[in-house]
């Protein structure tokens, strides 16, 4: 046997709005809607009634009803919640939490994600009085019945279509902060020691940080296919690009194709051992690796030099108050920040919107220093 459909009685009015207390979900209607058990008690429906304009004209009751989402139910120890939308859809929604310790329930009615409305009660009674007693918020979808049925029928649609409307709109902009927030450049920093002079207060993208300590770690790799599975692919490409240019690196495919006469599998075979006995071909994954074959890397210009790169990473305003460059002997200025000021750095990068956390162990790894 199905519940019954209705499932409010009015128990007060205050102005136009009219306050109801719901009947309370049994077990027996949680196996018949097929729900989890543990939601006996929480409210059927919520019930929110108001009088006011309507949006196609003349001022008329109106009536929402909300229903509960059973797949939202989440429960931390003594407190329970679980969501109820309404019936046409929307971005309106209530949150109903019950704290079985205290009794308290409370009721929270949120549009497009904003808190409306926030109110409690002692008792299961006394809560939802006060919650539905506060009525329509002033822009909530809701149906209504009093007219002409062709008046009502056009009166609801608008609703439903201002409802989709609000969703719609409340989703783009969801999106939209969404894109923006990953937008945000997040910056790893820490401090880096010296041997002469002040440690370096050392600011790194942190995508660029993780890259480049991968980056340190495969250049103590035993093998060229040690070197490969450490690399980042995103840079292992290039790098292997570069090498191919320097070092007139020829495939087995090139060499056989320039070289072979009959086609043979002998001759193939005999084409390789002379391909892998080559100094012209690029290294095999057993072959020895040593950081000295990557172009750049013991004169420092491979991979990227962080403190160099600060200059480029940071705005040209917080790198003029709060550093300056100074001169290696080799690879040209890098910036050089106080430690010592690191609140007021700190402070003046979020202000510009980079996100910064604190990662000292990944920067010196990045900075190719031994952790």
């Amino acid at each position: 046997m199905a519940p019954r459909k209705r499932s409010s009685i009015v128990a007060a009015f205050r102005g136009n709005c009219t306050a109801f207390i719901p009947r309370q979900l049994t077990a027996r209607d949680l196996d018949w809607l097929k729900l989890p058990p543990a939601l006996v008690g929480f409210p059927a429906q919520l019930t929110y009634r108001d009088v006011r304009p309507g949006l196609t004209g003349g001022r008329r009751i109106f009536v929402a009803e909300y229903q509960p989402q059973g797949e939202s139910f989440v429960q931390s120890g003594a407190c329970r919640k679980l969501t109820y939308r309404w019936v046409g859809g929307g971005g309106y929604h209530v949150d109903v939490l019950h704290d079985a310790g205290s009794g308290r329930w409370s009721l929270y009615k949120f549009r497009a994600g904003q808190l409306a409305s926030q109110v409690s009660g002692e008792g299961f009674g006394e809560a939802m009085i006060r919650a539905t007693a506060v009525g329509l918020d002033r822009h909530e979808p809701a149906f209504t019945f009093v007219g002409g049925m062709e008046e009502c029928e056009a009166e609801n649609r608008a609703q439903r279509e201002q409802a989709w409307a609000a969703e719609l709109r409340a989703q783009q902009r969801q999106q939209s902060e969404n894109i923006a927030a990953s937008r945000v450049q997040k910056l790893a920093f820490g401090t880096l020691p010296k041997a002469v002079g002040t440690p370096n207060l050392v600011f790194i993208p942190l995508e660029i940080a993780a890259s480049l300590a991968a980056v340190h770690r495969a250049m103590k790799a035993a093998s060229w296919g040690e070197f490969k599975a450490l690399m980042p692919a995103e840079r292992l490409l290039p790098l292997m690009s570069t090498m191919r240019e320097v070092y007139g690196w020829q495939s087995f495919d090139e060499y056989y194709e320039e070289c072979r006469a009959d086609g043979t599998r002998s001759e193939r075979e005999s084409l390789w051992l002379a391909w892998c006995a080559s100094r012209e071909r690029a290294p095999l994954d057993d072959d020895d690796f040593h950081s000295e074959q990557i172009p750049g890397y013991c004169d420092g210009d491979w991979p990227d030099w962080p403190e160099q790169e600060m200059l480029r990473w940071l705005p040209r305003e917080i790198c003029t108050e709060f550093g300056h460059t100074e001169d290696s002997v080799f690879n040209g200025p890098f910036l050089q920040l106080d430690a010592a000021r690191a609140p007021d750095i700190l402070a003046a990068l979020e202000r510009a919107g980079y996100v910064c956390v604190w990662e000292e162990e990944l920067v010196r790894r990045a900075c190719g220093y031994a952790v």
